[in-house]
C-alpha cells in the first residue's frame, strides 16, 4: 500500500496528475451512453482521490488479495473504499490539500462548461407505505355504529354477546370488565379481564 501512496505523492510532486479539464473529459467519455440531457455531477475530492489511487494500482492489489483469499469479487469496491480511507489518513496534509483544490477547480470548470446545470437527484420510488400525517385536532376514537365491526373470539356469534358490565372489585379497588359471551351451542364461556 505504501508503494501506491509513494507513486501518488511522486505524481503530485512532479505535476503529473490530471488537470480539472482532463478529469471532466474522462467523465464525459464515460457518460456517452447516457441520455443526451444527463450531465454528471462534478467529482469531489474524495472521488478524485479514490479514482487516482485505483489508477496507480490500488484496485489491482486488492483484486489479487481477494483472489488469493477466495473473497467474492463483489467485495472489491467496498474493500477498496475502506483501504483508500485508511490511506487518506496516512497522506500528509499537503497532498490532501492538493485533492481538495483540484476538486474546487473541477467544480469551477464544470460550471463554465455547463452554466445552466443544477443538481437534481433522481430518487428511486420507495417500496414503503406512506402514512397519513398525524393531525392533533382529529379525534382518535371513532364511534361504533354496529356491533358487527367489533372483532370477536372464534366460534362466537354476534347475537351471543349478551352483556357488558363494569363494577368495582371490593377487595383491591380495581375496575373489572366482565364480558359474558356464549360460544358454540354446546356450552358457554365467561371471560373476565382486568383493566
Amino acid at each position: 500500500m505504501e508503494y501506491v501512496l509513494n507513486l501518488l505523492r511522486r505524481a503530485i510532486d512532479n505535476k503529473d496528475m490530471p488537470k480539472a479539464k482532463e478529469l471532466l473529459q474522462q467523465v464525459d467519455k464515460k457518460t456517452e451512453k447516457r441520455p443526451p440531457n444527463s450531465i454528471k455531477r462534478p467529482s469531489n475530492s474524495n472521488i478524485i482521490y479514490t479514482n487516482q489511487l485505483g489508477k496507480f494500482g490500488l484496485l489491482d492489489i486488492i483484486r489479487k488479495f481477494c483472489e488469493k483469499r477466495g473473497i467474492n469479487k463483489q467485495k472489491l469496491v467496498p474493500i477498496s473504499k475502506k483501504v483508500s480511507n485508511i490511506l487518506w489518513k496516512e497522506l500528509q496534509p499537503v497532498y490532501q490539500k492538493f485533492f481538495e483544490e483540484l476538486a474546487l477547480e473541477v467544480k469551477k470548470e464544470h460550471k463554465k462548461m455547463y452554466p445552466d446545470y443544477k443538481y437534481k437527484p433522481k430518487r428511486k420510488p420507495s417500496n414503503f407505505t406512506k402514512f397519513k400525517e398525524y393531525a392533533p385536532n382529529e379525534s382518535k376514537s371513532t364511534t361504533i355504529d354496529s356491533i358487527s365491526c367489533i372483532p370477536l373470539p372464534m366460534n362466537t356469534t354476534v347475537s351471543a354477546v349478551t352483556s357488558q358490565e363494569y363494577h368495582e372489585d371490593e377487595e383491591d379497588g380495581e375496575q373489572i370488565d366482565n364480558i359474558a359471551t356464549t360460544t358454540s351451542p354446546r356450552g358457554s364461556n365467561s371471560h373476565r379481564r382486568k383493566r
